[in-house]
């Protein structure tokens, strides 16, 4: 069982890493990533919504009061990848079966998740031309976390 448990604490945090460094070699590969005109700081709630970009289905942001740390978007050739990062009052299990609970119901594909014993939770989830990442990690203080959410779209 021990054994189970670390092999899959490896995986979500491979999962995390794989993430990470996707995003990373595209902001090195294509130079005109940029920050979005988006502001950072701002709320996820419906008075912030301008504050989103509108091409991430709004379902994805399960808590309403989350504070936007990041907010990013790379142009690929053949897709856009949209990022935030927040800040929730949402435990790091409430998070993680929220958007599984979202993902399933609204017909997405779960490719991979990480198993709630994991220190880091991740979700890869695809619908068509959609693809959605999603991180999660407890802050120190045990009640907060922080979700890092990336949605990538195909270009027409």
């Amino acid at each position: 069982m021990k054994t189970r448990t670390i092999l899959l604490e490896i995986l979500g945090l491979a999962v995390v890493g794989v993430i990470v460094a996707a995003v990373w070699v595209g902001y090195k590969k294509y130079p005109h990533a940029k920050n979005s005109q988006y502001i950072v700081g701002a709320r996820t709630d419906a008075q912030n919504k301008k504050d989103i970009p509108s091409e991430i289905p709004s379902g994805l942001l399960i808590d309403s009061q989350a504070i936007i740390t990041e907010n990013y978007n790379i142009d690929y050739p053949e897709t856009k990848q949209y990022t935030l990062s927040l800040n929730s009052k949402l435990s790091q299990n409430d998070l993680y079966a929220e958007y599984l609970a979202y993902l399933t119901k609204n017909d997405y594909k779960i490719v991979n998740s990480t198993s709630q014993n994991a220190p880091v939770f991740a979700i890869y989830a695809t619908k068509g031309s959609e693809i959605v990442n999603i991180g999660i990690s407890k802050n120190p203080d045990g009640k907060t976390s922080d979700v890092l959410l990336s949605y990538s779209l195909a270009k027409k």
